[in-house]
């Protein structure tokens, strides 16, 4: 056996097996003096060893679930009659599923769409660790590229840097990367609470690597968190903080229950508070924004914070002059983390702040529940015909003609409203024409218009897969969620509420000559679409299109089933999320060939 045999030898184990006879040292000396003695062999073009197992698409042994996202504005909801939480790091990986026996590697794969991910067996050799446990032991955790070495492999962050070694045909760079493992999915002892398992997993050998946990502390869950995200020491960049229910059991599910992800965006930045501003939405729920002293949060100078609902004001003593923290949410919009000194029990919110009616608590928020409400009224109407498609009838419009149920809406005429000051007959007869176009619609956009809480297009449309628009009045409570996929016992009690009005409506409008678009015209039934890039039509008309055939078009989810990229090799950030949920990637070209254009 000459020193190229003697290489490949060593090759072989080491990126196949994950053992090595010989040092790093020895191995180095070998393949230095075969470089001399053999200049010209083909084995020095290649990387590593041939592989054994090739990357393809495998069916996963477990479900490999995302984590609902929370915010502080839904945290203490989660957390309701939960007493004792176990904290995770969330850290910034590509997540994976590693099977050992007998201490070793057996298969390893990539999440991929929770259900197919890709096989990953010999790469997984190289950056995990062998194990102390020789008995059937599965774990879950997060891929992630050591330090800098992204840099020097050309990626602009670990995460992208860790998807291209881990996707790519070779094993060049898996010996970079690490691997912090936070879910332990099979074991051959029982356990029966979440630190339980992270301990264990901790103790499963000296390389193994755990994300950080702990306990959460209940008394002040929010600031805890901060105060982990922002002072903890780590050799990875976190995403989020995980919390478990301690005493639950592993959900194989796509979106478990039992286990949620806390995500924080930027530095808080502390600010005093200058006033508390209240605005009644389209359900009459009185919602409050609070202003404040200007600051400079990611360039961008901030003068009001949402203030989540009245519960939170009022529980966190919100008022003026209170100094408070704020960060952006997904640098869009900013919220209070945490209120640093305020002794106020004033929330300033006595009536509507638009018709000066009675207002109630109902959950965490005011409400207001007059049907004298014109400002509730003109945005329910807005929405109603904003979500069927009218573009160029704003809320102000409505205001002006006075437009505050849905019914007035189709009683406009052009020849009135040209009579009204600052319209004219061209104006009118836009707004007539617009409005009549509506009339031809589905069912499901119809329910998800006239705006029933919690009730969108995903929701409606799963109703409609399953009974006609003529089918669903009159039903009994807890018949929506006892038999349609999606909907629990709140949004029952919204529809149970609901419709009875929207059965009045829905009457109107068939006399009004309300027509649904025929099967045929409805090819994008159902179907959920993301769009990304510059493409030949504007936006706007792209989505009109899809909407057309019965589709629907909104940022990307776990439920999107088509991302429309105009250019699919520009690694944006809607593209990496399409990979990692396993969503087809069409161009705009295949766009028009489904919608037959």
């Amino acid at each position: 056996m000459n020193k190229i045999d003697r290489l490949k030898w060593y090759d072989d184990l080491y990126y196949n097996d994950g053992t090595s006879p010989i040092t790093d040292e020895e191995y180095d000396v070998i393949k230095d003096q075969a470089r001399i003695e053999f200049p010209n062999d083909t084995y020095f073009n290649d990387v590593g060893a041939p592989i054994l197992f090739k990357n393809r698409e495998v069916k996963l042994p477990y479900v490999l679930g995302s984590l609902k996202k929370v915010k502080p504005d839904t945290l203490f909801k989660w957390l309701k009659d939960k007493d004792d939480i176990t904290i995770s790091d969330k850290v910034d990986g590509v997540s994976v599923m590693v099977h050992y026996n007998n201490g070793k590697v057996v298969f390893a794969a990539t999440r991929g769409s929770g259900i197919v991910g890709k096989e990953i067996t010999d790469k997984a050799k190289i950056f995990c660790p062998h194990i102390n446990v020789l008995d059937d032991i599965i774990l879950r955790g997060d891929a992630i590229l050591k330090g800098d070495t992204y840099v020097e492999m050309g990626y602009k962050t670990r995460r992208n840097g860790t998807a291209g070694v881990l996707n790519a045909d070779g094993i060049k760079g898996c010996e970079n990367i690490d691997v912090y493992f936070y879910e332990l999915i099979k074991s051959p002892v029982k356990l029966s609470n979440e630190l339980d398992r992270l301990v264990y997993i901790s103790l499963l050998g000296n390389n193994v690597r755990v994300s950080q946990f702990s306990h959460l502390d209940l008394t002040n869950p929010i600031e805890h968190l901060m105060e982990v995200l922002r002072f903890g020491k780590r050799d990875y960049i976190v995403d989020g903080i995980v919390l478990t229910d301690n005493f639950s059991e592993r959900e194989n599910v796509f979106y478990p229950e039992n286990k949620v992800a806390f995500k924080v965006q930027g530095d808080p930045m502390k600010t005093k508070v200058i006033d508390i501003e209240w605005n009644v939405g389209r359900t009459g729920r009185i919602i409050p924004t609070i202003i404040v002293e200007p600051i400079t949060i990611g360039g961008v100078t901030i003068s009001r914070a949402t203030g989540f609902n009245a519960k939170f004001v009022l529980d966190n003593h919100i008022g003026k002059e209170s100094v408070v923290s704020l960060v952006r949410s997904g640098d869009v919009v900013p919220y209070i983390v945490s209120v640093d000194d305020s002794d106020t029990t004033d929330i300033g919110c006595y009536s509507c702040p638009s018709c000066d009616g009675e207002i109630e608590w109902k959950g965490v928020d005011l409400v207001c529940n007059s049907t004298e409400c014109k400002i509730s009224a003109f945005k329910r109407v807005s929405y109603f015909l904003r979500k069927l498609g009218v573009e160029n009838i704003t809320e102000k419009t409505l205001e002006k003609l006075e437009v505050d149920t849905i019914q007035k809406a189709y009683e406009l005429d052009e020849f009135e409203i040209a009579n009204i000051s600052g319209f004219g007959i061209k104006r009118g007869e836009q707004i007539v024409n617009e409005i009549k176009k509506t009339l031809k619609t589905t069912p499901e956009k119809l329910l998800a218009a006239f705006g029933i809480a919690g009730i969108g297009i995903e929701i409606s449309t799963s109703i409609f897969n399953n009974m006609s628009i003529d089918d669903i009045f009159d039903l009994p409570e807890g018949y929506f969620s006892s038999n349609i996929d999606g909907i629990g016992d709140k949004l029952d009690s919204n529809l149970i509420y609901g419709l009875p009005y929207f059965k009045i409506v829905y009457d109107y409008l068939l006399l009004k000559g309300l027509k649904f678009v025929e099967n045929g015209e409805d090819i994008m039934k159902g179907m959920l679409f993301a769009l990304t890039g510059t493409m030949i039509l504007k936006r706007d008309a792209i989505i009109k299109m899809i909407e057309s055939k019965g589709g629907s078009v909104k940022g990307i989810t776990k439920n999107t089933n088509y991302l429309v990229s105009a250019d699919p090799t520009s690694g944006s950030s809607k593209l990496e999320k399409a990979n990692k949920y396993g969503i087809k990637i069409i161009s705009f070209e295949e766009l028009m060939e489904m919608l037959g254009e």
